[in-house]
């Protein structure tokens, strides 16, 4: 692969430069628009004087600049909610998505009050409407009391930077909201067309469920089908993460490309014509967009229908097929209309998948080619998948900490089993109204749904179909991608060198994860979390753990995903349990490594007469430090079951006292070696 072979391509390896420069680096405005001047400066000596170095030089700094502006443009738009903002006005810009308690919407802000006065401004926020009240829906206006809060970023190491995905999207508030916080004042949809949208998702919702009874076969084909998850519930995400599938439950790249396949079938045979060819084109790229629209318009599905439009038009206008330029292409103008999409998960994951399947499909299809068409067929699918999967499972690995054992036996079935739900389905749906014709396809619709689920869970369920606890940093991770690419250049041009260098590589990854190891087998230390309206806290030794918590906590997968579980594989942890142990008198006592550790865990009687170098507090259990305690903690560490008003109130009396003293609400979660 000669990168002079790909201009595009070029372009977009220098544009990103820029994109990070803005994103991690504090560069002004002054000093860019001076770069920029340079660049063109540059250019324009290698142009006069015949420097084609100059020249390349110019351009690609010029290009540079370009991603920081374009960063620059984007972030510059957001304006900030004033301290003092007493309310604002909104309005519902997207589908309503149900969780247990709220209805989570996207609102977009037209006025705010401050000061008593009211001023435009233009920023988007997350709304969670208490599911006391109405469903808000797309259109809805909301005049609103109070602020929002800014969306944090993670209170536990490791922790998922929930922050910064929402930041990324150009969102930097959220608002939960109880009943008498809100007041709708009216209804007007933004644009019309996505109403309609909207509407008819509902309406395909609600003919979807009241077809399918099984929970699980309605969540699946309501997430491949429309593009929402509400009815998807732990076990079967759980279950298709462990076979390598979680992808199809999101309606992107794949669910696109299914599409596209299928109207390929369709009206495949316009483009075998110059006169019709165009023909093809429009109806094809149009029937995606109206998808897209039957879909939300979510940010996952329309960069993907973007990416294959865009693809469809370089198709159509590049006749040399150079397939990865056009892809480049596609990359390039997304990035500049929307710089930050650069760090979405689903951005990076289908670039690289629709890369790896364009780069080195031709070569692997040349290696076998099998005579019968069943395996033609299944050969085909099989290095689709490879080709896929091997340009990305370094990013795979650090984003998820997990890579599925048995994806060569998932990704055919979840790509023959995918084509069935979506080939039935939309049609399902669009003849829903035809008794005798939808309930033949509804038919063969159920038995996909139940033979796809059925598969997904006997895959889940075989030994070790999860590699998990992987945790490798950004650096290991551009390891492996050269290690890759030196691989798949030595099989393809037979040099030595290219073996060489990625043995040289892996090499040092070997010795890096050896040294790792070792020190992973001698920590030792304590780690206090930060968990909402919890507790726990967590004793490390060597690769073992124990986490200490309450019942509530324990009894709650989703608080060891999100809070613990990219701690527990940074560290190497191979066996942990999870305790809610019954502290005696309302206090737990224990010792590690001579020093002493207390959790009270409610109101003690009494002085507390013993010296404790820690001393971790919840629900409320301390009023008064001079009253409770007879020698004061070295340490006094309060979690989130303790109200605001008790943490302040403790905080005055601890730093009259000079007691060291730490709430996990504002500081976050707390590790001490030991």
């Amino acid at each position: 692969m000669e990168l002079k072979s790909y201009p595009i391509l070029r372009l977009v390896l220098f544009f990103i430069p820029g994109i990070l420069l803005f994103k991690y680096t504090s560069i002004n405005l002054n000093s860019l628009l001076t770069l920029s001047i340079g660049a063109i400066l540059i250019f324009g000596f290698g142009f006069f004087f015949h420097k084609k170095a100059f020249q390349t030089i110019g351009i690609y700094l010029f290009v540079i600049c370009l991603g920081w502006f374009s960063s620059f443009q984007a972030k510059r738009v957001i304006a900030k909610f004033p301290s003092t903002t007493e309310g604002y006005l909104v309005r519902i810009n997207s589908a309503t998505e149900t969780k247990p308690k709220s209805f989570k919407v996207l609102g977009e802000v037209y006025r705010l009050k401050n000061d008593s006065v009211w001023q435009a401004i233009n920023n988007e926020v997350l709304l969670y409407f208490t599911n006391e009240g109405e469903k808000p829906i797309y259109g809805d206006f909301f005049l609103i009391n109070g602020a929002p809060r800014e969306i944090e970023g993670p209170k536990n190491p490791f922790e998922f930077d929930y922050k910064s995905f929402q930041s990324n999207r150009g969102i930097e508030s959220h608002h939960f909201l109880r009943k008498d916080d809100y007041q709708k004042v009216g209804h007007q949809p933004k644009y019309k067309i996505l109403q309609w949208a909207y509407d008819f998702s509902e309406l395909a919702s609600q003919e979807l469920k009241s077809r399918l009874e099984d929970k699980a076969n309605l969540s699946v084909a309501e997430a491949m089908i429309l593009g929402t998850k509400d009815e998807l519930d732990h076990t079967t995400r759980d279950a298709y993460a462990t076979a390598g599938a979680i992808h199809i439950l999101a309606v992107s790249g794949l669910h696109v490309g299914i599409l596209m396949m299928m109207l390929n079938v369709i009206f495949g045979f316009l483009k075998n014509r110059k006169r019709t060819m165009w023909l093809y084109g429009f109806i094809t790229i149009s029937l995606l967009w109206v998808y897209a629209l039957f879909t939300g318009m979510s940010p996952s599905v329309t960069r993907a229908t973007l990416m294959f439009t865009l693809f469809q038009l370089g198709s159509l206008m590049l006749r040399d097929k150079n397939s990865i330029n056009v892809l480049a292409g596609s990359a390039f103008i997304l990035l500049l209309i929307k710089p930050f999409w650069l760090f979405e998960v689903g951005f990076q994951l289908s670039y690289l998948a629709i890369f790896g399947i364009i780069y080195l499909f031709p070569y692997l299809n040349k290696l076998y080619e099998p005579k019968n068409w069943f395996l033609s067929n299944l050969y085909q699918i099989t290095i689709v998948s490879v080709s896929a999967q091997l340009f990305t499972f370094p990013l795979s690995i650090y984003y998820f900490h997990q890579f599925p054992s048995y994806f060569l036996l998932t990704n055919p079935i979840v790509t023959i089993f995918s084509m069935g739900v979506l080939f039935l389905g939309i049609p399902f749906l669009l003849f829903s109204w035809l008794p005798l014709v939808s309930d033949v396809i509804f038919a063969f619709l159920k038995t996909t749904l139940i033979a796809l689920n059925k598969s997904i869970f006997f895959i889940a369920s075989l030994p070790h179909s999860k590699l998990g606890g992987f945790s490798i940093s950004v650096y290991e991770v551009i390891a492996l991608y050269f290690f890759l690419f030196m691989t798949i250049l030595f099989f393809l041009r037979k040099r030595p060198r290219y073996l060489y260098a990625g043995l040289t590589v892996l090499i040092g990854l070997s010795v890096s994860n050896v040294q790792k190891d070792l020190q992973q087998k001698n920590q030792k230390e304590v780690a206090f979390h930060f968990i909402p309206r919890s507790s726990g806290f967590s004793l490390i030794d060597s690769k073992s753990a124990v986490f200490l918590t309450d019942s509530a906590t324990k009894a709650n997968p989703r608080a060891y995903d999100f809070h613990l579980k990219n701690y527990y594989d940074n560290k190497g942890i191979k066996s942990f349990e999870i305790k809610a142990p019954r502290a005696d008198k309302g206090m737990l006592e224990f010792t590690l490594e001579g020093k002493k550790y207390l959790w009270i865990q409610k109101y003690v009687r009494g002085k507390i007469k013993d010296t404790f170098d820690y001393v971790w507090v919840s629900n409320n259990a301390l009023y008064n430090l001079e009253k409770q305690f007879g020698h004061y903690p070295k340490q006094l560490i309060l979690d989130d079951t303790n109200s605001k008003y008790r943490i302040s109130s403790i905080q005055t009396q601890a730093d009259s006292m000079s007691i060291p003293f730490i709430s996990l609400y504002q500081t976050g979660g707390i590790i001490y070696p030991l």
